[in-house]
């Protein structure tokens, strides 16, 4: 039993976490693809 509380302590904000982090790293992605989609292309310079 105490072991399923300490496994639960650890675990419900290790979740929590995860899912916080791929959501902001989700989104930080997003943002880069959408800036490098809307730069277009470089002039070259003759």
């Amino acid at each position: 039993m105490e072991y399923g509380l300490i496994l639960a302590v650890f675990a419900l904000p290790t979740a929590v976490a995860i899912n916080f982090v791929r959501d902001a790293s989700k989104s930080k992605v997003e943002t880069t693809v959408d800036g490098i989609s809307h730069r277009g292309a470089p002039i070259a310079d003759d």
